[in-house]
């Protein structure tokens, strides 16, 4: 599937946003409204587990679970003001996280992943991720050396369509890559490694959405499938 037949988010006169703009022609824009209350109960699920055994510590687990009220409301404010772009250069990701205690104030978190130094997409899923339809997304970057480090991994959780957003990142990292190589051949070899890492993603993509694909659809209509676009890895 080419690039340009991805669907595209909203426009960059649909956002205010004009760093992200800056960073190339937005492609996409992520939503995480839909998973807001699946997100947020999530985590009060995971907080409770945490917090039931801590009880038999010197009651540290009871003052963990008095404090889940005022914990669901961070949170929730947190996927609230999430942004997350994939633009023509770089994937960029933005968050505001209320503090321990909301009233001192939110801490700010914003990265940016350049395309051409993205070496893997993947999306897990856990047991009690799955309970919620919560999958978490893990962009591999590098900081343009041969070995990444781990800091240059982004870790995002409660994006609404997390497989559109792996194939578009993979797809877009892929193109972007190809192009530089195109217009600098002596940079061509640097960016080899991840190009093949990228491809082998590309592959197994393609092989999942068959699967998904002849799993809705009767064996005479093999010959005239498409891949939905919604069930997309």
């Amino acid at each position: 599937m080419a690039l340009d037949e991805i669907p595209k988010g909203d426009p960059v006169s649909h956002t205010d946003d004009e760093e992200a703009a800056d960073l190339g022609r937005i492609l996409y824009i992520a939503s995480f409204t839909e998973m807001e209350n699946n997100y947020v109960n999530y985590d009060t699920a995971q907080w409770i587990l945490i917090s039931l055994p801590l009880i038999l510590i010197y009651g540290v687990g009871l003052i963990m679970l008095l404090y889940t009220p005022i914990r669901r409301y961070a949170v929730r404010q947190d996927i609230r003001s999430r942004k997350l772009y994939v633009t023509s250069n770089a994937i960029v990701y933005k968050v505001s996280r209320p503090l321990c205690c909301p009233c001192f104030g939110v801490s700010k978190l914003e990265k940016h992943v350049m395309l051409n130094l993205v070496t893997d997409v993947l999306m897990e899923l856990g047991c009690l991720q799955s309970c919620y339809g919560i999958s978490s997304v893990r962009i591999g970057g590098s900081s343009g050396q041969n070995q990444p480090k781990p800091g240059d991994d982004v870790w995002i959780q409660g994006i609404a369509n997390p497989r559109l957003f792996k194939k578009l990142a993979v797809l877009t990292a892929l193109s972007n890559i190809r192009k530089q190589g195109a217009d600098d051949p002596a940079k061509a070899s640097g960016s080899e490694e991840s190009q093949l890492r990228l491809e082998e993603i590309e592959a197994s993509v393609k092989r999942v959405e068959l699967m998904l694909s002849s799993k809705h659809q009767k064996p005479d209509d093999y010959p005239k499938s498409n891949v939905d676009m919604g069930e997309v890895v």
